[in-house]
């Protein structure tokens, strides 16, 4: 039986949907640097962006009427690191645009592109604080 924990408000999992699969699977390999493949299962294929497991998970999938792309709803934060700015530079070649540079998010708490991917999602790119 699972015990009832308090949340600790870690992301587990986010749904990214896509217009043209291959097309989202080749901006976000390109853009952080991974290798995105399909996986068919039944009548779904969908695509994982893969993490070890101190972070959250992603999922490329098919558009339905409850997963729209777009810029309304939550913001997903991707870490990019010490390639924020290479990344800020890739995002217009691969498709995508650069809808907030490079700046600040506060003393402390380190900086973001926020972009729009190929599918219309609208996504901030972070790079935590230096030490």
């Amino acid at each position: 039986m699972l015990e009832n924990t308090k949340m600790d408000n870690t992301l587990v999992w986010a749904d990214i949907p896509t217009r043209d699969l291959d097309r989202a699977m080749d901006f976000y390999s390109a853009l952080l640097d991974v290798q995105v493949t399909p996986i068919q299962e039944e009548e779904m294929r969908f695509a994982m962006l893969r993490y070890d497991g101190s972070n959250a998970a992603a999922c490329l999938g098919p558009m339905d009427k409850y997963h729209q792309p777009g810029g309304a709803g939550p913001l997903i934060y991707l870490s990019l690191g010490d390639r924020l700015q290479e990344v800020e530079q890739l995002v217009p070649r691969l498709g995508g645009r650069v809808l907030e540079p490079l700046h600040s998010i506060g003393s402390g708490h380190g900086s973001r592109v926020i972009i729009e991917d190929t599918e219309g999602n609208w996504l901030a790119l972070y790079a935590p604080p230096a030490p």
